[in-house]
This record gives structure tokens, C-alpha cells and sequence, in this order.
């Protein structure tokens, strides 16, 4: 039945996050994964100086969201001391 399929599907889904697979690999290698987009950071400047507050909800862990904001960023996987600078954070407003 459907919902059968749902739950079997569900469950395969939980596993994966659950266990942290599907975001190893993605960190591992972001290029594969993660689509570029030249807009972005630009688009968020646009909203901070329009006076807007931006901030970012995930339901990930820091250190993934920092690997992965970090190659959205610099458009390539950076090294462990630039990706500490988050320099991706000065387009938030984190207090």
C-alpha cells in the first residue's frame, strides 16, 4: 500500500540523517552536492542594507553548516583555519 511505502521510505530517511551519512558525504565533498549560486551573498547584502533583518534556520549541526556555508561562500572547500572565520556570518544577524 502507499502507506506502507511512506513509512518504509520514512524510515530509510530517518536512518539516514539519524546517523549522520547523507552529511558526511556532503561535507566530505561539497562540489558534488552543493549548487553555486554568484546571487546569493549579494541578494543578502541587498536585504541587510535595505535595513532587513537575515538570519539562517537550520536544523544542522554547527560544524556541518559551517562546511557548507563556507563552500557556498568562497565557491571551494577551504581549510580548517579560514573556514574558523566564517567570514559567511557578517551577511546575518547573529547575536
Amino acid at each position: 500500500t502507499y502507506e506502507e511505502i511512506y513509512r518504509q521510505v520514512r524510515q530509510c530517511v530517518d536512518l539516514c540523517h539519524r546517523d549522520g551519512v547523507i552529511k558526511d558525504e556532503v561535507a566530505r565533498n561539497p562540489e558534488k552536492y552543493l549548487v553555486l549560486d554568484d546571487g546569493l551573498f549579494p541578494m543578502l547584502k541587498s536585504y541587510r542594507d535595505a535595513g532587513l533583518k537575515v538570519f539562517l534556520l537550520t536544523n544542522s549541526y554547527w560544524e556541518y553548516t559551517s562546511v557548507v556555508m563556507n563552500y557556498l561562500f568562497h565557491k571551494e572547500k577551504v581549510g580548517k583555519e579560514e573556514q574558523k572565520k566564517n567570514s559567511w556570518l557578517d551577511y546575518f544577524d547573529v547575536s
